[in-house]
């Protein structure tokens, strides 16, 4: 299910989203990775629509458990790090949360409440707040400071009606600009980590795919060390992923990015370690159909009005990611492969897709994020059974789970969503299972990006 507002639109907007990357990729061949690794990274400037070009090259062999150290081309050492723990983000729950008013309101409120129980700080519109400042193009900037263990949402405003959206408020939050964009506070902070990408080959689980090859992104955070392990969230649609981070070639999407490297450093810079991210691209045009369960999951609803639903390969991505893209991961950097540290997300089919293989693998994953989850391609009946088949004795992943109300698609995906807390009945504990529905939120990155860093303060906070 593709990430626009109707759903009749899906192919049309699959193939749009189609863009060709001009730089080039690794490739890195099999579903194995080997004892002979060369390395050569180019060097490149913070940009937005920057490329990374690594020249790694890697022989196969045949066992893909036994994964070797990778020697550092910068400085010869080893790989291998210690088994420190990443460091937590420190449980002061207070944050300054900052807005830069580019719509030049003549006042501004800050309406602070808590999204489960509804309770405000202030009555409506919120407190007053004064300016702190100038941004360099003429904005008047204000902060605020908020507990979020007490008060998660916030709302700028007028006071004359004219208002933001909906807006997050946690460790993984920092500040806000306009109506949606988000961004870090700190202006002597401009590294917002790195962006690298590469070209993996899987002859056995990508065989849906001519090249049997899938390109992915890795980002790690700034500050990314040798000497510490980081835990790992998988994504889906690499391409609308970042916003700044260096080397993170510019989203395709017209709604921009989910922004998740700023989130990110948001952690980073309240004394956490961050996470490392690793995002598989869809330019391909398999994105229906291999983030989509085959029909001998179940049966499809009327929400599958597209062919490329009828011929679901996502066991098939999940057996890659599982036997060669994991490994190849764990072999280059520096990570934690606890469940407890390795998450999985994605949004509309890429929202399915997470919440199928975070069950599916619960003996990898500890965490999903499910936005806008295109569950309701598939009817009820045929969730009930999946449940019923897995031994969930192996891990209860925790599950985020967004959805909207703001336009036709949201009000569609909705009713499946919500059928998420069923799992309640299989063991699952009510505070595994994190809701967050917004009533004006559409079905894209300027809600998604939002409600991202409400799911990483949740998980990581």
């Amino acid at each position: 299910m593709k990430k626009h507002n109707k759903l009749f639109t899906i192919g049309v907007m699959a193939f749009l989203s189609i863009v060709t990357c001009a730089c080039s990729s690794n490739i890195i061949s099999s579903s194995s990775i080997s004892d002979s690794v060369e390395q050569s990274v180019s060097t490149q400037e913070p940009s937005n629509v920057a490329s990374t070009q690594d020249s790694t090259s890697v022989s196969s062999s045949q066992n893909s458990t036994n994964v070797p150290s990778i020697q550092d081309s910068s400085n010869g050492s080893s790989k291998e790090s210690t088994s420190i723990e990443p460091t937590p983000v420190p449980k002061d729950t207070k944050v300054m949360v900052y807005y830069t008013n580019s719509k030049r309101w003549s006042n501004v409120y800050a309406y602070v409440w808590n999204y489960k129980t509804d309770t405000p700080k202030v009555g409506w519109p919120g407190t007053k707040l004064s300016s702190i400042g100038m941004s360099g193009y003429g904005e008047q900037q204000y902060s605020v400071e908020v507990d979020y263990a007490q008060y998660d949402r916030i709302i700028f405003n007028d006071g004359r009606g004219n208002q933001t959206k909906d807006l997050v408020v946690g460790s993984a939050t920092s500040g806000y600009y306009g109506e949606d964009g988000i961004f870090t506070m700190n202006a002597n902070d401009t590294d917002y980590g790195k962006v690298e990408y590469f070209t993996l080959e899987d002859k056995k689980n990508l065989q849906y795919i001519s090249s049997n090859r899938k390109k992915i992104s890795v980002y790690t955070p700034n500050g990314y060390t040798t000497s510490k392990k980081y835990g790992v969230l998988y994504m889906f649609d690499s391409q609308n992923l970042y916003a700044a981070a260096s080397g993170a070639q510019k989203s395709s999407d017209s709604y921009g990015s989910w922004a998740v490297d700023v989130s990110v450093n948001n952690l980073v810079q309240r004394g956490g370690d961050g996470i490392i991210i690793v995002a598989i691209d869809n330019t391909d045009g398999h994105r229906d159909s291999e983030l989509t369960m085959s029909q001998s999951f179940g049966k499809l609803t009327s929400l599958a009005d597209n062919s490329s639903f009828y011929n679901g390969k996502l066991d098939e991505l999940g057996n890659f990611m599982r036997e060669t893209l994991m490994p190849f991961i764990q072999s280059k950097y520096s990570v934690n492969t606890s469940r407890k540290n390795t998450g999985i997300a994605g949004s509309s089919s890429g929202g399915l897709a997470a919440y199928y293989l975070g069950l599916r693998d619960n003996d990898l994953y500890g965490y999903i994020g499910a936005f806008s989850p295109a569950n309701g391609l598939f009817e009820t009946s045929a969730w009930t059974r999946f449940y019923q088949s897995k031994d969930f004795s192996l891990g209860r992943p925790k599950i985020y789970v967004y959805c909207g109300k703001g336009d036709s698609l949201e009000n569609m995906l909705l009713p499946a969503t919500k059928q998420i807390t069923n799992l309640r009945s299989y063991g699952f504990s009510a505070d595994s299972i994190i809701e967050n529905y917004v009533n004006n939120g559409t079905h894209s990155e300027n809600y998604w990006r939002i409600a991202f860093g409400d799911f990483l303060s949740k998980m990581l906070g």
